[in-house]
Parts: structure tokens; C-alpha cells; sequence
């Protein structure tokens, strides 16, 4: 009804509503959660959803998107410029569709420019909203960088929504959850992988984003979800035809566990395991924590393979260091890595890390925020994978207990040591730690003193519920992308949200 409704007020635009004016390798993504505004920073742009117990529905499902700016370094856009592949209207709006028939609506043709440098030009509204005259043209916003090919600023589908707020504007983009998917298959895998593959993900994707539009997350900025790694990765590249199309076969169908949608966690590729979702995240204020049946730790190797018990320091010592492990993913760039940081780097990057790690959950930073020099760092305790949960740091002004694995990761991060993949490639400038999946070696002088560490680890990602590059791997092996979905998230079923 609500999309009705706009299509009428829209029709009731262009036809003279209002006092027309006519107007003249891999992406950069987040390393850490950035702050989100307080409460009612933003005003609700529409009632978010509840959780009514209804999986099916009739009606389309419109998603609600926080842009965030190039690189991902802010959710606030200082200046903002928009444009589009054709005519588009800007009208002034408020809480209700029925206050958007504004008496002042600004009509653009292909290629115009509208631009918002200061809040004076909302003129009284709460929000500025921005729609192609056609459903089937996009709205840019010029100068936004992601990773499109040539350096090409991204295209939106559906609506751009403005809101002003200290320091700038946040931009929210609504549009078809279906669409949204359009821009996300292709910015979560390769296309090239191939239409099977495209199809995994739409419906990993389509579950994924469903379950984060009932968790309000981004309730304070009138947004369900972001359009980074913190959601899933949205419009980081193009469209591609793969994508579109593999989208539309799956239409509308999510992964369910007892009726229910679930929340299809995905990373990049495994070392051989993946990890139970509660000994990855916290439950509250709890960890570690259950986890549900199907985000649980499963062997990604061959049958026959015995790596013992990985919560165990020595089996994991040995899993991570070997590398001729008969693994889905052997042949996989991320298999294994290695990385070999000095007690001088190591020191800098835990104390930079410690204190931001700590505002964000003290509970998970437990101790000093500043351990002086690094003179000792220990594994405490290990998840089913092979993950580490709990790791001590110990520095000459104090030791400090690190829980999870974003915070271990982050701590380690070896932003000026060279990664030494499974193929062996080297990337710079990496601002995590790979996975939480490795092992340790420590190396001392003479004396007894901490030199350096080496790394030796598996996998790309947190670990939990389906490895895309495992994904692949499996579908090259005949899997079906069904049979693929079931090994990554058993006791699931396939079911459609449209009746």
C-alpha cells in the first residue's frame, strides 16, 4: 500500500502538485563499528518492522539503506550533489507520506545536478526526498566513491532521503528488497563464479538482510541497514546481468529454521572449519554463548582427515601450520597465511587498538588499555574450530584479557606487515588480522626477551555459518547451490516469503 500510495503522490508531482522549479582487488571496507547517532538523532522516516511471526507476505518488501561515505569513513555527508541517468523530482517532506506533497517541488532532467551544502535549504521540512520520474533510471551521488570499474560513481535504484544533522546529512536508500539485491550478489561474489553461485548468495543475502530489518539496528537513523561489511556490502559494484538474474529465480525465497527466517551469517573463505555462531559473537552481554543448530562449527575437509580436537592449543598449532590438508578449499588464496610481526609493531598496534576496542565494549577489553611493551602474548581458550575466544596480552604497565574475535583481530592488526598468502601473494596494509583462526609462535633474544611473533592461520572472515569461497568449491564438486546451502546451515529449509 505504502508503495501505491507514493506512486500516486508522485503522479500528482509531475502533474503540478506544488510550485514547480525547474533545476539546472577487494573494496576499501570497515575495520571497526562506527559510532551510531543517539536515539531520535534522526527522525523516524517510516514505523520500522516488528516481528509479527508472518513469514509470508503479499505486498513488496522495501528495504531501507544507510549509505555511508567514500571509503566507508563516515555515515555524514558533508556536501552532497545528485544527479541521475534521467528526469527526476525533489520535493520537501516530513514524519507522513501525506505531508510530501510539498509546495515546493523541484523538477531535474537527466544529467542536472542538485546540490544540498547547508541545512537552510530543507526550509522548514524534515527531510529531502529525491526520485526519478521512471522507475527504471538511477539517482548517483556525484563524487561517491566505491570500487565500480574506472572510478565510475555508483547508481541507485529506487529513492534518495535526506536528513540534515550535525556536521552534515545522512542519506537513506529505499528501494525493493529485490532490487537491493540486484547490488549486493555482485558486491559479495564474482559474477564470473557463475549463475549457480550468484544464486547462493541471493538467498544467504536475501535471508541475511530480512533478519537485520527486524533488529533495528539502525533505528537512529531511519535506516534498517548500512551498506557495508557491518550489514553486507551493497553497490560496491555494479549491477551485473549473473546477479539480476539469479536474484529473480530465487525470488523471494529464504533459509528457515522451524518456520522461522534465519540470520544466514557468510565470510570470505575457511581454513578448514567454521566456528559456532556463539563462540564468535556475544548473546547480550553473555560469551560465550549457545549456538543455534545451524550456525554451528563443521569440518570443510574430507572425511577421512582427523585433526583431533581443536579446541586444544597443540591439534591447532599443528592444523594451522599444515598445509597439506585435504581441504574444500586447499587451493583457495586464504587457505592458509602467514604474517610475522615484530614486538616493536606488535606493541604499537595493541595499545592504538586497545583503548577504541574498549569504548566500544569494555566488558570484551578486560584491563589495561595501555600495556606498555609487549612482553608476552597466550592463547586462553579456543572455540570447536580451532577460533580463538580469549587471548592475553602482556606488557610492562599491565595485562589485559581480549575477548572474541574482532577484538583479537583487531588488536593483532598487521596494518605495516606484509600477509603471506597460501599461493604466495603478499598484501599490505591489512587492518585486521586475517581470521581468529591461528596459531601462534613466539620468538626471543638471547635473553629471554620478546622479539617477534609469527601468525600462522586459515581462512578469510569470522568464521561462521557458509564460507563463499567453500560455497564455490563445493558447486565445482557438482553440489547443487541447495545441497550447498544445507552443508553450510543444516536443519534449515528453503521456504518463500510470497504467498
Amino acid at each position: 500500500m505504502r508503495s501505491f500510495l507514493f506512486t500516486v503522490f508522485l503522479l500528482l508531482v509531475l502533474a503540478g502538485c506544488g510550485a514547480a522549479q525547474v533545476g539546472g582487488p577487494l573494496p576499501t571496507l570497515p575495520t571497526q563499528e562506527l559510532d551510531m547517532l543517539p536515539p531520535q538523532a534522526v527522525p523516524n522516516v517510516m514505523e520500522l518492522l516488528t516481528v509479527n511471526g508472518a513469514t509470508n507476505i503479499s505486498e513488496e518488501i522495501y528495504i531501507r539503506v544507510l549509505i555511508g561515505t567514500s571509503g566507508f569513513t563516515s555515515r555524514v555527508h558533508e556536501r552532497l550533489d545528485i544527479t541521475a541517468t534521467g528526469a527526476f523530482a525533489v520535493w520537501g517532506g516530513g514524519a507522513h507520506e501525506e505531508s510530501f506533497c510539498a509546495d515546493r517541488t523541484m523538477f531535474f532532467e537527466a544529467g542536472e545536478v542538485f546540490s544540498i551544502h547547508d541545512a537552510s535549504i530543507f526550509n522548514g521540512y524534515e527531510r529531502i526526498l529525491i526520485q526519478p520520474h521512471d522507475s527504471f533510471e538511477q539517482l548517483q551521488i556525484v563524487g561517491l566513491r566505491r570500487n565500480w570499474p574506472n572510478d565510475a560513481t555508483p547508481l541507485y535504484r529506487g529513492r534518495l532521503e535526506i536528513t540534515a544533522v550535525s556536521g552534515g546529512f545522512i542519506v537513506i536508500n529505499e528501494l525493493p528488497l529485490e532490487e537491493y539485491l540486484y547490488a549486493v550478489v555482485p558486491s559479495e561474489i564474482p559474477s564470473a563464479w557463475g549463475f549457480e553461485a550468484s544464486k547462493v548468495q541471493a538467498i544467504t543475502a536475501r535471508s541475511f538482510a530480512y533478519r537485520q530489518m527486524y533488529e533495528n539496528r539502525f533505528r537512529a537513523y531511519g535506516a534498517h541497514v548500512d551498506d557495508s561489511v557491518i550489514s553486507q556490502v551493497y553497490n560496491n559494484l555494479p549491477e551485473t546481468e549473473t546477479a539480476r538474474d539469479a536474484v529473480r529465480a530465487t525470488r523471494g525465497l529464504v533459509l528457515a529454521y522451524n518456520g522461522q527466517v534465519i540470520v544466514a551469517n557468510y565470510f570470505s573463505a575457511s581454513g578448514g572449519t567454521t566456528a559456532n555462531a556463539g563462540e564468535v559473537w556475544t548473546q547480550g552481554s553473555a560469551f560465550p554463548g549457545e549456538s543455534p543448530p545451524f550456525l554451528r562449527a563443521g569440518a570443510q575437509f574430507e572425511p577421512g582427515f582427523v585433526p583431533g580436537d581443536l579446541r586444544l592449543c597443540a591439534n591447532a598449532d599443528a592444523f594451522f601450520r599444515m598445509r597439506e590438508v585435504p581441504g574444500f578449499e586447499q587451493e583457495v588464496n586464504w587457505f592458509r597465511w602467514q604474517v610475522r610481526m615484530t614486538a616493536a609493531e606488535l606493541t604499537t598496534a595493541i595499545n592504538a587498538a586497545l583503548p577504541t576496542r574498549a569504548r566500544a565494549n569494555a566488558a570484551l577489553i578486560q584491563g589495561a588499555t595501555d600495556i606498555g611493551t609487549l612482553t608476552d602474548l597466550r592463547v586462553v581458550s579456543r572455540g570447536q574450530g580451532g577460533n580463538i575466544m580469549e587471548m592475553e596480552l602482556v606488557g610492562t604497565r599491565g595485562t589485559t584479557l581480549v575477548l572474541t574475535e574482532f577484538n583479537i583481530r583487531s588488536v593483532l592488526a598487521p596494518r605495516n606487515t606484509p600477509v603471506h598468502l597460501n599461493d604466495g601473494s603478499i598484501l599490505n596494509g591489512w587492518a585486521m588480522m586475517p581470521s581468529a583462526f591461528f596459531s601462534i609462535e613466539i620468538e626471543h633474544d638471547a635473553l629471554g626477551a620478546l622479539t617477534a611473533v609469527a601468525f600462522y592461520g586459515g581462512g578469510h572472515g569470522h568464521g561462521v555459518g557458509m564460507s563463499q569461497h567453500g560455497a564455490r568449491q563445493l558447486l565445482a564438486r557438482g553440489y547443487t547451490y541447495r545441497q550447498v546451502l544445507a552443508h553450510f546451515y543444516p536443519n534449515t529449509d528453503i521456504i518463500s516469503l510470497r504467498r
